[in-house]
Formats: structure tokens, C-alpha cells, sequence
């Protein structure tokens, strides 16, 4: 299922996501290319590890019965992205 992405954000984000913008009238409104860089990446790796949890959930059960698989192992995956890298969880069913 997909879920909206104002849906998403005020879920999923408002309480997952930091960014520490200082007060000082001189940095002026907005945020600096490196602020907004660290969002994105957080943003990315909240939205990776919800897929990743999602893709678990579906796969997680039998083609046969429907019953839901064991899990024999769980191993970090790295995914790297333009932002930085991501580690996902990989279990083995």
C-alpha cells in the first residue's frame, strides 16, 4: 500500500527528523546547502528503511500456504545513495 506523502511527513518525519538552524539574524532565512544536504539524507533514510520494512512484510510470507516465514538471520545491508549511505536491515528467511 502507499501511503500519502503529507500522510508520510507528518507520521513518519516530525518526529524522526533534525536539523539544528542557528538564530542569528545575520544567516539570514532558510537553510545553508548543507542543512538542507543532511535533511535530504535523513529524509532518504527514512523513506529507504520504510520500502525495506514494507518489501520485508510482503515477502515475509509463503507462495504456498500464506503463512508467515521464519526469519533464520538478520544481516545489515548497506545501500548507498547520493546522499550518503543507508543501512537496512536484510533478513534471511
Amino acid at each position: 500500500h502507499t501511503r500519502l506523502v503529507s500522510d508520510w511527513i507528518s507520521d513518519v518525519c516530525s518526529s524522526d527528523l533534525r536539523i539544528d538552524a542557528g538564530v542569528d539574524p545575520a544567516s539570514g532565512m532558510g537553510l545553508f546547502v548543507s542543512e538542507a544536504h543532511e535533511l535530504l539524507r535523513q529524509m532518504q533514510a527514512i523513506v529507504l528503511r520504510e520500502q525495506a520494512d514494507e518489501f520485508v512484510r510482503v515477502a515475509a510470507g509463503c507462495l504456498a500456504c500464506g503463512r508467515r516465514l521464519g526469519i533464520k538471520d538478520t544481516k545489515p545491508l548497506v545501500y548507498r545513495t547520493t546522499y550518503g549511505k543507508a543501512t537496512l536491515r536484510s533478513p534471511r528467511f
